[in-house]
């Protein structure tokens, strides 16, 4: 066996004995099929069943992720989408960061999606926001926020109807 080959095997092995699996306890992973009309060039929050912020009640860094789905009809299309990560701090203001930024116009596809993460060690609240721009309004009939810490800090409260993702 060559000495390649056997550090490869230590070093996997090593990975496997060492993996921390992940428990539900860990993930928050809310999904919102319905659809939310989010009006031109203006920040909105995403709402998933109604509920718009996640809260983490443990130290240690998470790995927060979002993705936004939009109807588009062939003549009326968004010129950019925007998407962004706003911590709500204790005087009311918003924290804003990891904005993404996808140029759209008149060749984007008739459903689009798009998604974004932020990896941050945070107790503040957590919310998504989007900003369509040009004129009119947009529809999106499916959001998805997830937020996945090794360190846990999430009860079972923290899952849309006390659904667990499969």
């Amino acid at each position: 066996m060559s000495k390649y080959l056997l550090k490869v095997i230590v070093v996997t092995i090593l990975i496997l004995a060492t993996a921390t699996p992940v428990l539900a306890k860990d993930t928050v992973w809310w999904k919102d099929n319905t659809n939310q009309v989010l009006p031109s060039n203006k920040w909105t929050y995403l709402t998933f069943n109604g509920k718009t912020t996640i809260s983490k009640n443990a130290k240690g860094r998470a790995l927060y992720c979002s993705q936004v789905h939009l109807k588009l009809s062939a003549n009326h299309k968004p010129r950019y989408v925007k998407l962004r990560f706003a911590r709500k701090l204790e005087n009311g203001k918003l924290d804003t960061t990891g904005t993404t930024t996808w140029t759209l116009g008149k060749n984007a596809p008739l459903t689009w999606q798009g998604s974004v993460c932020w990896p941050v060690n945070t107790t503040k609240e957590v919310a998504v926001q989007v900003k369509v721009g040009g004129t009119g309004s947009w529809v999106s009939p499916l959001r998805q926020f997830k937020v996945w810490a090794p360190s846990g800090g999430f009860d079972d409260a923290s899952f849309i109807d006390g659904q667990q993702p499969s």
